[in-house]
């Protein structure tokens, strides 16, 4: 009896398994959509488009898993025993996936995409199919989210999508991007589910998988599991006032286990707070010093649409629905107590505008499909939410479209690296390190393609102040690279009140976007470092080349070496770049 009426229920809904499971493929697809299409262009010549924001930085990430670095301690430079600052689990697991079939670190990411992403999509439209009262809300708001994440920038762009002209300025679907968000909101969205589940139905297996996704969620993202951690503490507070307690046969074996899996973390956090350049870290990865409360609009608005759904909603999802609005307004700000806030625009943007426009949404076609005057109607209503659905993934598409095309003249440039990168995966050995003049892209240069495509570390990186270094190692990487750009007159010194060169500054040895470095580097400052550079010009060349160390020297035709000093021999030329074997000796 019992299986007949699982493979009876399997049955009325396989339709809808189907359709979910479409759907989840289709936005996987879209999410690398523009990878897939720069493939097939005539520009293409080894190097792969990764146009998402840091996208090419996890790449490295996975690559530097793959040379035999899993802790991720620095992915750019040869300190590899550093305390890691982001959590590996991520990368390690794309590395495996890429190890199992066969393929290099940007492959598996790519695949990666396509997998976490249908992941993620089914995972929300599961999670919110149970805090919302209609599934069919649920995927419709899944949907919207995760096809149509531009909407909130500008909708008029969907005028523009559809009549095929291009669009000013794209980042991709805002849930497109591999390892974060795919990765780290799927997890998030799955212990949403999980503790859903067991606050309907109190089985110890849901609490044991919510264990497991919290310990996974740490050793993921500290973003993950801070918003899981204050939800699930939101929720049983409030079970354990209305008295429902959990016995402690269960809960004292789960904190048990919990608390042993988290011990390495834990350690490697007090190691990365006592080194010497942490202070430096913290102000590059956005921790800031301060007490003040940041006010939020999203949950504002969510907090209004939940009362006016109230009726609508059962016991369950009322209570899943408070706490997450709690949740969001007490993760962005916990600086009030703790005196420091992270950067509270990763909660806003993979966290709190996507969860709380997904039940919303929900919310509102639940009532809409629940109202009474529709009832006559209610065999076609579902047929505009369907549609509403469909056209929603064709503009996603047609928007990576366009972020494509808005991302490829970058891209187009960067494939004048083919060569080297070639060249340097046949003769660099792994730990060794290259240098190539890091001209500002909008997007990339060589200089990141090199750990993302050889076992090689590179001198220098768009994203170096995510790891641990002191502010002398930081300025004396962006020295050299501005010193060998201007080797051809000596005489030559930075003016870094000049936008291009502040934001260089900024960005490579603050590890801040301008608008916060404004507020920090005076005039003063700014001469100081001026002097610096001066300083750091009139040094000789044997002397800044034993600084650090560096095995290979690539430059552009532009540049040319007699204005260096002894570069090396010359191993490697193409109409673009010439490489050099540096000797420190």
């Amino acid at each position: 009896m019992e299986w007949s009426r699982i493979r009876s229920m399997l049955k009325k809904d396989a339709a809808w398994r189907v359709m979910v499971v479409c759907l989840a493929l289709l936005f996987g697809i879209a999410s690398v959509l523009p990878t897939l299409l720069f493939q097939r262009d005539r520009a293409y010549q080894g190097i792969d488009m990764m146009p998402y924001d840091a996208e090419f930085h996890y790449a490295a990430r996975v690559q530097d898993v793959l040379d035999g670095h899993p802790a991720l301690g620095n992915v750019f430079l040869p300190d590899k025993h550093l305390p890691y600052v982001q959590p590996p689990l991520p990368e390690i697991s794309v590395a495996v996936l890429g190890k199992i079939l066969g393929l290099s670190a940007v492959q598996a990411l790519f695949l990666s995409q396509i997998v976490y992403g249908a992941g993620l999509f089914i995972m929300l439209v599961a999670c919110f199919s149970v805090l919302v009262p209609r599934r069919e809300a649920a995927l419709m708001g899944a949907v919207l989210v995760c096809f149509g994440g531009f909407l909130p920038h500008d909708w008029r762009w969907l005028i523009t999508l559809f009549r095929g002209e291009g669009i000013p300025e794209a980042g991709g679907l805002s849930l497109g991007r591999a390892i974060q968000p795919q990765w780290t909101v799927f997890w998030t969205a799955f212990g949403i589910y999980l503790l859903a589940k067991w606050v309907k139905d109190p089985r110890t297996r849901y609490l044991w998988g919510l264990a497991t996704v919290l310990c996974v969620s740490v050793y993921s993202y500290v973003y993950t599991w801070s918003v899981l951690a204050v939800f699930i503490a939101i929720v049983v507070a409030v079970l354990w006032w209305q008295g429902r307690r959990i016995s402690l046969k269960i809960l004292l074996p789960l904190m048990a286990v919990t608390a042993i899996v988290l011990v390495p973390y834990l350690l490697n956090i007090w190691q990365l707070v006592h080194h010497r350049y942490y202070s430096v870290l913290a102000s590059g990865v956005g921790v800031v010093m301060t007490h003040a409360p940041v006010f939020s609009l999203t949950t504002v608005a969510f907090f209004v649409v939940v009362i006016a759904a109230w009726k609508t909603l059962e016991m369950t999802q009322r209570l899943m629905l408070v706490a997450m609005g709690a949740t969001w307004l007490t993760v962005i700000n916990q600086q009030v107590i703790t005196g420091r806030i992270l950067q509270v625009g990763h909660y806003d943007w993979y966290f709190i505008k996507p969860f709380s426009f997904i039940a919303c949404i929900g919310m509102v076609v639940s009532a809409l499909l629940q109202e009474k005057r529709l009832a006559p109607f209610r065999r076609w209503t579902r047929v505009p939410l369907y549609f509403l659905s469909l056209f929603m993934v064709v503009a996603g598409f047609l928007y990576q479209i366009g972020f494509y095309r808005y991302s490829k003249p970058d891209w187009v440039a960067v494939q004048k690296g083919a060569g080297v990168i070639t060249f340097l995966q046949r003769v660099a050995k792994k730990e060794e390190v290259v240098f190539t003049p890091h001209l500002m892209s909008r997007i990339a240069v060589l200089s990141d393609m090199i750990p993302v495509y050889t076992s090689a570390n590179t001198y220098q990186s768009s994203n170096q102040t995510n790891y641990l270094a002191s502010r002398e190692e930081l300025s004396e990487r962006f020295f050299f690279n501005l010193w060998i750009m201007h080797a051809h007159d000596p005489t030559w010194r930075p003016d870094f009140s000049q936008p291009d060169l502040f934001h260089q500054l900024s960005v490579r040895v603050y590890g801040l976007q301008d608008a916060r470095a404004k507020t920090i580097l005076s005039q003063t400052q700014l001469r100081e470092w001026e002097e610096r550079y001066r300083q750091y010009a009139e040094r000789p060349w044997q002397e800044k080349l034993a600084r650090y160390q560096l095995d290979y020297l690539v430059l552009p035709l532009g540049i040319v070496p007699e204005g260096i000093g002894d570069v090396g021999k010359e191993i490697y030329k193409d109409a673009d770049y010439r490489v050099y074997a540096v000797s420190s000796s």
